[in-house]
This record gives C-alpha cells, structure tokens and sequence, in this order.
C-alpha cells in the first residue's frame, strides 16, 4: 500500500476525510464558542435585570434617607455579583459611593436612573453605573475551544484511521489485486484468475466479489478465444502458404502487408524484404505503377480487376487480379492481389495458334 501511497485511493481519501474532518472542528469549534457566548451574556444581562429588578428599590431607599453606610453596603452586595468589577452612583456629576474596582481589559457597563415619584412627578435621585468584566469570560471561552478542539482533533484522527483500516481491508488491497490481475494480461497471461486476500472481520460476497467473479469468467473466455485465434491463424497461414498462386495483401498507398510463399518464391524474396514495401518495386522494379495496372484500376472503379501481362523483369506472362476489401462505412481499406505464372499456357496458346495458321 505505501508503495503506491502518493497517487492512491486511500491517500485521497485520507486527505478528503482529513480536511471535512478538519472543517467540521473549525465549525464545531466556532459553534461551540458562539453558544458559550452567548450564554455568557445571556447571565450578563441576567445579572443586570436582577440588578434593576431587586437591588434598585434598596439603593434609592438608602439615598433618600441620606444613609451612606447602608448605601456602600448595598454597592458592595452587588460587586459580589459574578463577573461584576465596579459599581458606582453618580449624582450631580459627582460620585456619591463605589465599590469594586473598574476592569482593566473588555467590558460591558450598563447605566441605571435612580428616581422616584412624588405627586406623579419623577425626581432624579442620579444614577447607578454597573461594570460587568468580561475578561473571566473570554478565559473561558478560550479555554472550552481549545479543549473541544483538542477533542474533536482526537476524534476526527481516530474515525480517519478507522476509515483507512477498514477501506484497506475492504477496497485498497483488493484493487491493487485487480491492478495486478490486469498487468498479467500484458505479459500474455490470459488465464490467470483473480483472487483477493482474506477479509478476516467482513465475511460474504459484496460488489468487488461479484466483478473478480465476472472479470475471472471474461478472462477464461478470452483465454479460450484467443487461443482459438492462435489455432485458426496457424490454419489460415499454412492455407495461405500452401497456395500455388502468389497472393499479397497490399494497402490502398501500394503498401505490401503481406504475402504468401508462393508469391516469395515467384519473385526470389524472403518474406521480411517484402512487407513494407511498394508493390511495384517488388513486381516490375520500377518506382510507380505501370498504366495498366490492376491495382490501380481497382483503386479507382472499387471493384475486382483482372489483367494479363507479360512482365519483362522475370521473362513471364502473369494474371494479375484484384479484389477490393471495404470497411463496414463501404471505403476501401485493402486489397487482395494474386498472381498466377501463365507463361506454360500462353506458349501452348501461341502453338495452337502456329497450327491454326499452318492448317490454313
């Protein structure tokens, strides 16, 4: 597996996992720090709506009977309150009592009137001014997130490895079996079956199985057809070869493909001096087709040709024909060119005739 580690499935799939895994912790993390948040000032304003609702009655009967001791008292009640650093009433621009200290770092104040009614006339008594220190708070919520993110990091890494364990077990090295199973087909091994290594913890045939079981019945099929191929290519070349008539297959560019013994022997050539080359070096020793040629002839009309012709480089009369090859769009791909020695008969011919003229 780490062989093949820097383009494999399981590096992409590790890293995949890696980073959702890695952006589900950034949101959790974030998530997490915002509900801790807001649940912080929610207490806050918690704090301050107990302030308004219990502490304010006290602190304005304190100022309007002018009783200072049970004034600061009240102040230093309320400094006892969580996350509250400074509390303080101001009146006339000046400070009547404090308690606590204010906070050095980030915080939230909040400014209560002190009043009350007499003959539906409100009377300003000054105010209350209440510093809540968040400085607690942000510890706090610095210290949840990097614990949840430490957490979530562990889990995240454990479920990755869990992943990769079990994707090695079930897919990984079963694909680099079907790798390996293929690359044995270039080497000509076309019966070899595929097998996958033993899955001790998942038991039963799944989708993999079912392919190894197709792929090893294609391989069978294809070993038996091509070794069927092999057999009716020997019985085609030994008919090919075992023909008296000199047979090539040449291309629609004069290109000798192919040719049997008899057309080897006819014209003095081994096999290998005459594929690849042109047809009329090989036939007439000349370097292009002649003006009757039947390969041309059928080039042009797509349609078997037939010529006789006597050719001076082997001091012989030949039957040369034609038959085209199409493909399945009807163009023409190959033709087939035969050759067949006619000197025996043409010199019988030419006697006949010597008789026929001296009968006369």
């Amino acid at each position: 597996m780490l062989r093949n580690w820097r383009n494999s499935i399981v590096k992409k799939t590790t890293l995949a996992v890696l980073a959702f895994g890695s952006l589900l912790v950034l949101l959790a993390a974030l998530a997490q720090i915002f509900l801790l948040y807001q649940s912080a000032m929610d207490s806050v304003e918690q704090n301050f709506r107990h302030i308004r609702e219990q502490r304010l009655p006290g602190i304005i009967s304190s100022l309007r009977t002018g009783d200072l001791g049970d004034l600061q008292g009240r102040l230093d009640e309320i400094i006892r309150i969580p996350d509250v650093s400074h509390a303080k009433i101001d009146s006339d621009s000046k400070v009547v009592a404090s308690a606590g200290h204010p906070g050095s770092g980030r915080t939230i104040s909040r400014t209560f009137p002190l009043y009350y009614t007499k003959d539906t006339e409100q009377i300003s008594l000054g105010s209350l001014v209440v510093e809540v220190s968040l400085t607690n708070t942000y510890e706090y919520l610095k210290k949840s997130a990097v614990q949840g993110i430490c957490i979530d990091t562990v889990a995240i890494f454990l479920i990755t490895a869990f992943l990769i364990y079990i994707f090695n077990i079930l897919l990984t090295r079963r694909l680099l079996a079907i790798e390996k199973h293929i690359g044995s087909f270039e080497k000509g091994n076309l019966g070899a079956r595929l097998t996958f290594p033993d899955r001790e913890l998942f038991r039963g045939d799944d989708e993999l199985d079912h392919i190894a079981a197709i792929m090893n019945k294609m391989s069978l099929n294809l070993n038996n057809a091509f070794h069927d191929l092999e057999t009716a290519s020997a019985e085609w070349s030994a008919t090919f070869d075992a023909m008296t008539d000199g047979v090539a297959l040449i291309g629609t560019d004069y290109t000798l493909m192919n040719a049997n013994r008899s057309l080897c022997e006819m014209f003095g050539k081994k096999r290998e001096e005459i594929i690849g080359k042109k047809c009329f070096n090989i036939f007439h020793k000349a370097d292009g087709s002649p003006f009757d040629c039947a390969l041309k002839n059928t080039m042009d009309s797509m349609e078997a040709g037939y010529v006789e012709t006597f050719e001076r480089s082997l001091n012989r009369w030949l039957s040369l024909s034609t038959s085209p090859i199409l493909d399945a769009s009807g163009e023409l791909v190959r033709i087939v060119h035969s050759v067949r020695d006619i000197t025996e008969q043409k010199l019988i011919e030419e006697k006949l005739k010597g008789r026929e003229q001296f009968l006369k």
